[in-house]
């Protein structure tokens, strides 16, 4: 899990005007606070991928890991009601691939 985590976290801050573009476009999270949440993801997804290789962390990194996956299921459930052309951006910029029902299934 703290590899998938830091695997979606590098591309987010590789390009983190295009991760914003895809938060907004996700419409989960109000305009005001996408900007703030765009930044916060990412570094959240590698201080959890750290924790899980921290043993005195590693219960509490689980928790926020399965906190993390649960929040990215709801979001990707209310994209798929909006719309079918959402940008996923789950492991990277390419805004070609669209959340999709497999989206929940990985």
């Amino acid at each position: 899990m703290a590899t998938v985590l830091v695997m979606a976290a590098i591309p987010k801050l590789r390009d983190p005007k295009a991760f914003y573009v895809i938060v907004r476009e996700f419409g989960v999270v109000p305009a005001s606070l996408v900007g703030p949440v765009a930044h916060a993801l990412p570094i959240a997804e590698l201080l959890v991928a750290a924790g899980l290789i921290v043993p005195s962390l590693r219960r509490g990194s689980a928790i926020a890991a399965a906190t993390l996956i649960g929040v990215f299921t709801v979001a990707t459930l209310i994209a798929l009601g909006r719309s079918s052309g959402v940008p996923c951006g789950c492991f990277g910029m390419d805004r070609t691939s669209t959340v999709s029902r497999l989206s929940l299934i990985r």
